[in-house]
């Protein structure tokens, strides 16, 4: 069903490679463009334009949770994600500015984005579930009706996401 244990790719699925490197490229080429960038979020959200689609190549243009395809479905359904949510920094334009940093931007379906809503992945965890380095995969995996399933047997007094 998937290959290299990760859940969110099939055979034919182009594995995500210097997923790091090219968002920090990404970056540097949105702050060579519009030096007083200060939230790359506000211009890598937007579908229309080249910054999406860039963003969205890193990422094979496949959803970082799920691995949904963007290409076989309704590109608005897709959006840029805060891997760790927007709330959980302060609302002036610093906090704004840190949550909309490229290493905390994620290509995301819809669905899969309004699921995880405000759920805060607390620090400690953070590493575990991380769709950029395919961490996520040892926590999940897709069962054989293709619902997505954890690995991970959590106990009451361990808190991964908190509300």
């Amino acid at each position: 069903m998937s290959i290299r244990g990760d859940y969110r790719y099939t055979e034919s699925c182009p594995k995500l490679l210097n997923v790091g490197i090219k968002k920090n490229s990404l970056e540097k080429e949105i702050r060579l463009n519009c030096p007083r960038a200060k939230i790359i979020y506000n211009y890598v959200k937007n579908r229309s334009g080249s910054y999406f689609s860039k963003f969205a190549d890193i990422y094979n243009s496949k959803c970082a949770y799920c691995g949904a395809d963007l290409r076989f479905t309704d590109g608005r359904l897709f959006e840029v994600d805060h891997f760790v949510c927007k709330s959980s920094f302060s609302a002036d334009t610093d906090g704004r500015g840190e949550a909309g940093k490229m290493d905390n931007l994620v290509l995301s379906c819809y669905s899969c984005n309004r699921g995880k809503g405000s759920l805060l992945v607390t620090e400690e965890y953070r590493y575990l579930i991380n769709p950029d380095d395919s961490s996520i995969a040892s926590v999940f995996f897709r069962d054989e009706n293709y619902y997505i399933k954890t690995y991970v047997s959590v106990k009451p007094a361990i808190t991964i996401f908190e509300i």
